[in-house]
């Protein structure tokens, strides 16, 4: 089955190119969680919402590839 794209029909989409590397990135994730430490609060994207997204993938893969659950 060929890849789906964000329109939903076959193909593949390119996404742009970052411009601060990973280092950058990894450094907000950090500040992030040291804040969701410091305050109590929890990031939106903790580790629950990432536990979900990949169940929601999982599940769409399923899908894609005619298995049920």
């Amino acid at each position: 089955m060929p890849p789906w794209n964000s329109s939903g029909k076959p193909g593949v989409a390119v996404l742009p190119e970052g411009s601060d590397g990973a280092v950058p990135a990894l450094m907000r994730a950090a500040d992030a969680l040291l804040a969701a430490a410091r305050t109590g609060r929890p990031h939106a994207c903790d580790a629950a919402f990432g536990l979900r997204v990949t169940e929601i993938l999982s599940a769409a893969d399923d899908l894609l590839n005619g298995d049920v659950r």
